[in-house]
């Protein structure tokens, strides 16, 4: 007979401080959140601190685990010219568009997904000033599982 683990793990928001976007340098990608053990992502979101430059440029998700080959978790969208504010979101459906809205409002994650050990990486397609914020809410699903900023 099986048990609940309702209520067992707790639920744990993770902010990584304001950045600027990956630039080529660094293969225009770079490790948002580093994960230990195996973790379930409830909400990832992320809101423009200072404004996109103008000129074309995807954003995307990706996993990065440290066994095994990696996913796309959000596919691109176009972010070029984004003002302050304007927020970002997965679906939680694995290589779905990324969600994006200006409206100061955003529909939440409908899926929850689960990573094992090693990172969750941002990626661009080109070299855009700008600065991004990133929050995630999320559990462990293994025991001393952790999420910290990278």
């Amino acid at each position: 007979m099986g048990y609940s683990t309702e209520g067992i793990y707790p639920t744990i928001l993770t902010e990584r401080a304001t950045a600027d976007l990956p630039q080529s340098g660094a293969s225009n990608q770079y490790a948002l959140f580093t994960i230990t053990g195996n973790v379930e992502i409830l909400l990832l979101r992320g809101e423009v601190t200072t404004a996109i430059e103008l000129q074309d440029c995807d954003l995307a998700i990706e996993s990065n685990p440290t066994v095994g080959s990696g996913d796309t978790v959000a596919d691109d969208v176009d972010i070029s010219d984004d003002a302050v504010g304007v927020l970002y979101t997965v679906s939680g459906v694995f290589g779905a568009s990324l969600f994006k809205s200006d409206t100061g409002a955003i529909e939440g994650q409908t899926s929850p997904f689960t990573l094992a050990a090693g990172t969750l990486d941002l990626l661009t397609s080109a070299d855009n000033t700008g600065k991004v914020k990133w929050t995630v809410l999320w559990k462990p699903v293994s025991i001393g599982a952790t999420l910290v900023a990278a």
